[in-house]
């Protein structure tokens, strides 16, 4: 269960991103996770709410947004997106080729796992206390 080991990375992330302010509250967490890391959006969800249990992350809403993969051909030229990869690529090294000429691709996007965003309530600098 690699979703697990790449949530603590995120969380620790999101906790060091956050410890120069006055956190009050985290309201959400955005992330970006490619198509090809192949990290199971339920599974994430589930690992964040764990490991969020017992710090200022607690409660907060986590957002996932799937990347689609983009490719470029060195044969055709083609660029954008892979269509219809094999169920097998999930269990295996992926073989990824052109959906056009099926050359061999430069993958550009949809192996990232990006901790866009964090949305949260700051403690008014002006408030006395």
């Amino acid at each position: 269960m690699h979703e697990y080991s790449m949530m603590v990375d995120i969380v620790e992330a999101a906790l060091k991103s956050i410890e120069n302010y006055e956190v009050e509250k985290v309201d959400k967490v955005f992330l970006d996770v490619g198509e090809l890391t192949f990290l199971n959006p339920v599974q994430l969800q589930f690992s964040f709410k764990i490991l969020t249990e017992e710090n200022i992350l607690k409660g907060a809403e986590l957002i996932i947004k799937e990347k689609k993969a983009e490719v470029e051909c060195t044969s055709c030229g083609y660029r954008g997106p892979l269509q219809n990869q094999p169920e097998e690529n999930h269990f295996r090294i992926p073989q990824i080729f052109c959906p056009k000429c099926n050359g061999k691709i430069n993958l550009l996007s949809g192996r990232e796992c990006i901790l866009r965003n964090i949305q949260m309530s700051v403690k008014d600098e002006n408030e006395d206390g």
